[in-house]
């Protein structure tokens, strides 16, 4: 079931994406072709699962922002199967709003086809348990996009028998969230409530509370959480604003508000313009388990691209990676833009040495610190600036006091019951590490790597994604241009090394990258790009958190693409599995 949902998540995801490229373009007659060929892919399905249904969707989204030029091109069979697409989906609404569908443990379990490892690493790394199909709220810019409903429900066992589960894995860091209400969970007369009695009987200690935005046929529900003292907040939005006040003024319970400001609300959903790069808002990495199935969830910039503001994997019987959990603060402390911190299916957890594609797309959006980066999260603008010729003046003035920290924090505090030898030798590689970056030519060779590495990952993403690629392009129009007229020289000396560029001073190391990213946009089979890769293998070293150079067999990750291809001194073997990383070991 997984398997097959993960193709059809890949097919539909595609078709957006030329949809909106076409349009972009112009190509009013391309883009219909297109979305009839969606249309039709729609008409043979006898559900919809939820995720398919949001691509749908933002399809749909991305047909009102181009409605103008769409009539007057006079495209009568676009617009017909646009209006034919908001049918079956109305009529999918009616047929379940009073009769809704149920999901047992059993057969949920079943139909995802995972083993018990599997099973036993997605209940560890669990972040959001979804309860329901569809929410009744439905507000304009929901950045789940969610749909109208609810449609779809787990049955009370399942909900217990999943909580049990995620508990025995030793995971409190869940919440009963994502493209539903809690509030809105039914199944016979029991209600949410009936799930906060069973934690309070198991003596079940959850890490976060509920969070609602108490849809309409909900107050009663609401109050007697209330009654229950339930920790509990109420996320306000220009929809149910009036309401929430309503109900906290005739009430003596003390009632915490959330997101109650204009500004926090990012366009997403229904107000999305497809047209611009806004911040991250998924706090968010871990496992979303639905009714109707399970996705690894990765952070990534609100854009065309990832317009729910995060990348869902489906996971499938032949995932063997994990994303290891992290929300909240946790989670906007990760550096995006290196290898992240996974399980594997022998339940360690290791950090990669590879970037999954939202990763990828996420480093191609970065504009810098004024840019798409939330607070508290460190853009790639500010990675960069610890290679400048000022940063690293600074750390050598701290040598000395670092030094002494690591001496008592290793040397002198034997913490893990070390030998002295032990404790000595890894005194001695913590200090030889920092001392690196206070070397000016070891800091430049870390720069160069790091460029190395990134621009092989931007140059494999885009060598066989085009339509990802004129998004992007699209996205980041205003930078090219405004690099292009401030750097006119750069941009057409066509002798110019990559490691001229770099050398060259006056340019910070941002603006370089971003000078060599917009190279590749251009063309990502830029052969000084790709001469700079090949002279320059890197790879990430986990083991020392740095990016350095790459022996000549290396072990790489891909998650998305299908096509084998080679660049430089490695060869990155991929797989269209259900968007799991695959791991291959091979020479070149």
């Amino acid at each position: 079931m997984q398997k097959h949902l993960a193709s059809q998540l890949n097919d539909f995801e595609k078709k957006r994406n030329e949809f909106l490229v076409l349009l972009i373009q112009g190509d009013i007659h391309g883009a219909g072709q297109v979305y009839l060929s969606l249309f039709e892919n729609i008409q043979t399905m006898e559900e919809i699962p939820e995720i398919i249904e949001k691509t749908i969707r933002q399809s749909q989204r991305i047909y009102n922002k181009f409605k103008e030029q769409i009539v007057e091109s006079r495209q009568v069979d676009l617009i017909r199967a646009n209006r034919n697409i908001r049918k079956i989906l109305a009529d999918t609404y009616k047929k379940y709003k009073d009769t809704p569908l149920y999901v047992g443990y059993n057969e949920w379990c079943e139909k995802s086809g995972l083993s018990e490892k599997q099973y036993r690493i997605l209940a560890e790394t669990v972040t959001l348990f979804q309860l329901s199909k569809g929410c009744g709220n439905f507000c304009r810019r929901c950045n789940e996009w969610a749909l109208p409903g609810p449609v779809k429900h787990f049955t009370y066992d399942a909900v217990t028998r999943f909580t049990e589960d995620f508990f025995e894995a030793g995971n409190n860091a869940f919440v009963y969230y994502g493209s539903s209400d809690p509030l809105e969970w039914r199944h016979g007369d029991k209600t949410i409530t009936d799930i906060l009695k069973f934690l309070s009987r198991k003596k079940y200690n959850p890490l976060y509370g509920l969070l609602t935005k108490i849809p309409g046929k909900t107050e009663k529900v609401f109050m007697e959480l209330l009654d229950m003292d339930a920790d509990m907040a109420v996320s306000v939005t220009e929809k149910n604003r009036t309401a929430v006040l309503k109900i906290k003024n005739t009430t003596a319970k003390k009632i915490n508000i959330q997101h109650d400001v204009d500004e926090l609300e990012i366009p997403a959903g229904l107000d999305e313009n497809f047209d611009d790069i806004k911040p991250s808002i998924t706090d968010n990495y871990g496992v979303e388990i639905t009714p109707e199935g399970a996705f690894i969830i990765i952070p990534a910039f609100t854009s065309g691209l990832n317009p729910t503001g995060q990348r869902r994997i489906p996971v499938t019987a032949g995932s063997n990676v994990f994303i290891k959990r992290k929300t909240g603060r946790d989670a906007l402390a990760v550096e995006y833009f290196k290898p992240i911190e996974c399980i594997g299916l022998n339940g360690r957890a290791f950090k990669a040495d590879w970037l999954f594609d939202v990763q990828i797309e996420n480093i191609m959006q970065d504009s810098g610190v004024d840019g798409p980066c939330p607070p508290g999260m460190m853009s790639i603008e500010e990675f960069f600036s610890t290679f400048e010729y000022n940063a690293v003046m600074s750390r050598k003035k701290l040598f000395k006091s670092v030094v002494k920290k690591l001496r008592t924090e290793i040397i002198l505090q034997n913490r893990f019951n070390e030998s002295r030898s032990s404790r000595y030798n890894r005194f001695k590689k913590r200090v030889l590490d920092y001392y690196e970056y206070t070397a000016i030519d070891s800091v430049k060779n870390m720069q160069k790597n790091a460029f190395s590495f990134f621009l092989s990952c931007v140059a494999d993403y885009l060598k066989d994604k085009p339509a990802e690629l004129e998004i992007i392009r699209w996205l980041r129009r205003e930078d090219v241009k405004k690099y292009r007229d401030t750097y006119t020289d750069i941009f057409q000396a066509n002798n110019l090394s990559v490691n001229s560029l770099i050398n060259m001073d006056g340019l910070s190391a941002f603006s370089k990258f971003e000078i060599l990213l917009f190279l590749l946009l251009e063309n990502p089979f830029n052969p000084r790009i790709n001469a700079f890769i090949i002279e320059n293998p890197s790879m990430y070293d986990p083991e020392i958190d740095r990016f350095k150079k790459n022996p000549r067999t290396l072990t790489m990750h891909n998650n998305l693409s299908s096509k084998p291809f080679r660049l430089g001194q490695y060869r990155r073997i991929s797989h269209f599995q259900g968007e799991k990383g695959i791991k291959h070991t091979v020479s070149s």
